[in-house]
């Protein structure tokens, strides 16, 4: 399953892709626009589909306005 979303009045971005029905496999990411251009913002990811709930963190950025 993939989705996106956004929050236009925040600028924001968002996706996500399920490996499979229960939730616990997939990638998720979030962008903000920078005025110019969307930058990543944070995204996680689980690769095997072992029952973790809690995706592992592979980026993070601070927004700084």
């Amino acid at each position: 399953m993939v989705n996106a979303g956004g929050a236009p009045e925040k600028s924001l971005l968002q996706s996500f892709a399920k490996g499979r029905g229960i939730g616990d496999c997939g990638t998720s990411q979030t962008y903000v626009w920078d005025g110019s251009r969307f930058r990543l913002t944070e995204a996680t990811s689980m690769g095997e589909c072992r029952g973790a709930w809690r995706w592992i963190p592979v980026w993070t950025a601070q927004v700084v306005e």
